[in-house]
């Protein structure tokens, strides 16, 4: 007993240590790498294969940074590797919105919808492409079919209250305004009724 009690002094207490050592330093190490979202998938992105998610990932990242051209190249690599990725053609198009190319993006948001047909997001990025088109009808009508498909969707709502208000149909803003704040976003409703619009 004395004799097992010496050894676990001896042997165990410090190989503990030392792989305790080990471990801070692997993890202190790899801190490194999660300084923030880019690091993260980019690291991945260095010692994985194939790894669609992380490219579309790194894409939302650099969309988010207003680097649609270089977001655009990772959504284009996730699509190479996974082309039944929804997600990825509905961020795709999401990137092309924001240079402008409203036609580019509708394709993506069709082949995400083809891909995932209640996809209540790609209706309403897709309504937000055709609003730039300047084609509001059916800008109007994929806020509404996001709607049926998510009946919460505040952002549908809202949508669809500033394309009304485009057409000069103040009836149809005030009921969507109304409902947008019913479900927590209040904006347009308080900027309607301060010029006595909705009241």
């Amino acid at each position: 007993m004395i004799k097992s009690e010496a050894i676990r002094k001896k042997v165990i207490f410090p190989a503990g240590i030392i792989f305790l050592a080990i471990l801070s330093f692997i993890s202190w190490n790899q801190c490194g790498y999660w300084k923030n979202s880019m690091e993260i998938f980019s690291h991945t992105l260095k010692v994985t294969d194939d790894n669609w998610l992380a490219y579309n990932n790194r894409g939302v990242v650099y969309k988010g940074l207003g680097n649609y051209r270089q977001a655009i190249e990772d959504y284009d690599r996730a699509i190479e590797i996974k082309s039944d990725y929804a997600d990825a053609y509905n961020d795709r198009g999401n990137a092309y919105n924001g240079l402008g190319n409203y036609k580019q993006a509708i394709d993506d948001f069709n082949r995400a919808i083809e891909i995932k047909p209640n996809y209540a997001e790609a209706y309403i990025n897709r309504g937000f492409a055709y609003n730039g088109l300047g084609n509001y009808r059916q800008a109007i009508e994929d806020c509404g079919r996001a709607i049926e498909i998510k009946p919460d969707y505040v952002e549908a709502y809202h949508n669809k209250a500033l394309i009304n208000i485009k057409l000069g149909d103040i009836i149809s803003f005030c009921r969507d305004a109304r409902k947008a704040c019913e479900l927590g976003n209040c904006k347009l409703l308080e900027a309607a009724n301060t010029r006595g619009l909705c009241r």
